[in-house]
C-alpha cells in the first residue's frame, strides 16, 4: 500500500494504488501504469489477477472501480517519485491491516473492498 495525504480529510491514509482510466483505455494498461507511477513496480499484464469491479458510492457517483491484484516482493520494492501527497510504500500482513483499520489509518472504501475480495480467493 501507499501512504497518501488526503487533503479533504486533512490526514494521512494507507491505500491501495489506484488511478483514473481514460475513455476507451484498457483497465489492465491503466492498472500497470498507476502501479508503476505510485510505487515504482513494473509488471507485465499477465501477472494481474482480475478481482472484478465495485461501485464505491453507487448512490452518488455513476461509476465503477475495477480491481486488480499482483504479487510483488518487498525485496524489489519500488519508489514513489513525484506523486503529489504520496509518501512511503509498504507491505502489511493481515494482523497489521486489521490494526490499521481499527486505528482509522486505513478507511478508504476501495482499498477495503480490494482486501476483502482478495481474502475471498
Amino acid at each position: 500500500m501507499v501512504r497518501i495525504f488526503r487533503y479533504p480529510l486533512g490526514r494521512w491514509s494507507w491505500e491501495a494504488m489506484k488511478g483514473h482510466v481514460e475513455p476507451r483505455e484498457d483497465t489492465r494498461v491503466a492498472a500497470i501504469q498507476e502501479l508503476r507511477e505510485e510505487s515504482g513496480f513494473s509488471v507485465k499484464p499477465e501477472r494481474l489477477v482480475d478481482l472484478g469491479a465495485v461501485a464505491p458510492e453507487a448512490g452518488v457517483i455513476r461509476g465503477r472501480t475495477h480491481l486488480y491484484e499482483v504479487e510483488v516482493s518487498n525485496l524489489d520494492q519500488g519508489d514513489v517519485k513525484g506523486e503529489l501527497g504520496h509518501g512511503a510504500v509498504a507491505f502489511f500482513d493481515w494482523k497489521e491491516i486489521k490494526d490499521l483499520i481499527a486505528q482509522g489509518e486505513l478507511e478508504d472504501a476501495t482499498t477495503i473492498s480490494l482486501l476483502f475480495k482478495h481474502g475471498l480467493e
